[in-house]
């Protein structure tokens, strides 16, 4: 404990009540510490509080590889190996207070870390609440802060949550950026954020899948070239990220906009979209699922470069789906119960029900000398860069041409 004043009293149990002021005072606990103008540390009640501005450091060797309850792995097996080179730090405006076993902070609270996972994939962490909750993995008694055992068990943030994730490679190279804002999120072996909720994305992948038959005279196997792509995600009422098998749930009317980007400074908007762009893609459903599959053997060979950073992705859309884009060969719409897309293969899903079939409108660029195709399927499967239809079955509407 360091300072530039201590006051101390004792009960007739010879338990202390301690202030310690300074500029700043400080309690450190292995590379952690604890500073403000006034630290008080109630023993009696096992409390340590600020009532004014401060900041606190989480010492490094009390961040495990994974959460305390989590029994996340590797697709080998192995636990990925996390190293938390700047450890995770926060300033606020308002109070905190420790009672051994939770850490609760208010007021304008700024947050920010960097870690590197497995060697190859560096992660720098800002963001801002207004609520920081920290539960710990067991109580510590804070007479011996030495032998503390505890880690993190679950952080949550609340109020005006805003997270900028910034992903570089070895190189120093822009790999990917992540921007998530809404009213709360919680972490221990899962993520479960409330909604409603936005979450921007800038990352470097192969072209997007609103990039559907640009390149007519493309081969149907031929790898799209990496470019940096962006999206817009929006949903009402909750999201959940489960780490274990590498996949994010959006429930609640879920809307989604993909495309291309000129630079890092643009950015997909979807209150700013009222047509869409060329090789744009729009989405909405009640239930969204996102899966990164970049790690699984079959779609490995999809990430770019030496430390296989670029992702793999695939998405399940559930519920009232509808979707619209626009390509070099024309626009395109649709409607169904269930839309799903494979990278790897390249593979756009569209599925109806029973009673009430799919639909898909292709707009021909020229209409002048093409028509418009209205079809009502039942099932159909596409190639979303090449235009093609794969498989298909024909719905109770069947099909209609609009000739020019």
């Amino acid at each position: 404990v360091l300072g530039d004043e201590l006051q101390m009293a004792t009960n007739p149990a010879g338990q202390v009540d301690l202030q310690v002021s300074g500029q700043p005072a400080r309690i450190t606990m292995a590379e952690g510490s604890l500073e403000g103008p006034v630290i008080r540390f109630d023993q009696r009640s096992n409390l340590i509080w600020m009532d004014q501005p401060g900041e606190f450091t989480i010492p490094t060797s009390a961040l495990s590889t994974t959460p305390a309850n989590s029994t996340t792995t590797s697709p080998a097996g192995a636990q990925a190996a996390i190293d938390w080179f700047e450890p995770p730090h926060c300033t606020w405006q308002g109070r905190m207070i420790f009672d051994g076993k939770i850490v609760r902070i208010e007021g304008d609270i700024r947050f920010d870390g960097a870690l590197a996972i497995d060697r190859n994939q560096f992660w720098w962490i800002n963001g801002q609440s207004e609520v920081l909750q920290m539960e710990l993995s067991s109580a510590v008694n804070l007479n011996d802060l030495r032998n503390n055992t505890a880690r993190p068990l679950k952080i949550s943030v609340s109020q005006n949550v805003n997270i900028l994730a910034s992903q570089l490679d070895h190189a120093g190279t822009k790999k990917s950026r992540q921007q998530l804002m809404l009213p709360s999120l919680s972490f221990d072996n899962q993520l479960v954020g409330i909604g409603p909720g936005s979450i921007r994305s800038w990352h470097v992948a192969p072209s997007s899948i609103g990039r559907t038959a640009s390149s007519s005279g493309s081969s149907s196997t031929q790898r799209a070239p990496l470019a940096l792509q962006g999206a817009h995600l929006v949903f009402r009422d909750s999201m959940s990220g489960f780490l274990d098998r590498s996949e994010l749930d959006f429930l609640g009317k879920v809307e989604m906009a993909v495309g291309p980007l000129a630079s890092w400074d643009d950015s997909i908007d979807l209150a700013q979209m009222q047509t869409l762009k060329l090789d744009q893609m729009q989405l909405d459903c009640d239930l969204l699922k996102l899966y990164d599959t970049s790690s699984l053997s079959g779609t490995s060979n999809l990430a770019a470069g030496p430390d296989n950073s670029s992702k793999a992705w695939e998405f399940q859309a559930k519920g009232n789906v509808h979707f619209a884009g626009k390509s070099e060969s024309g626009d395109y719409a649709g409607d169904g119960s269930e839309v799903t897309y494979v990278q790897s293969k390249e593979l756009l899903t569209l599925m109806g029900e029973p009673r009430r079939p799919a639909h898909i409108i292709r707009s021909p660029a020229n209409r002048e000398t093409e028509g418009t195709i209205h079809a009502s399927v039942e099932y159909a499967a596409i190639n979303p860069r090449t235009g093609a239809i794969e498989n298909y079955s024909v719905g109770q509407e069947g099909i209609r041409v609009e000739l020019p």
